[in-house]
């Protein structure tokens, strides 16, 4: 995945209905630490997006966190 860095993902209507997890959320979900989590964010490895039009906190969908779980099962 490194060759196709993942960006921050804006807020469409689409992804507006679903449920956001902060960034302690989603590391409880994922059963990791926040600067893990915090770091795949900032190495481009995992979707997100940001409040204050993308200047505020982390945001996740369980579906993006999904994809990272996924490939670090597959990777081994």
């Amino acid at each position: 995945m490194d060759s196709n860095k993942v960006k921050g993902v804006k807020m469409t209507q689409s992804n507006e209905k679903q449920q956001y997890l902060t960034i302690r959320e989603a590391a409880e979900y994922c059963r990791v630490s926040d600067s893990w989590l915090r770091n795949q964010v900032y190495k481009g490895r995992v979707k997100f997006t940001r409040t204050n039009g993308g200047t505020g906190k982390l945001l996740f969908i369980k579906e993006w966190l999904d994809e990272i779980l996924l490939q670090g099962v597959q990777n081994g």
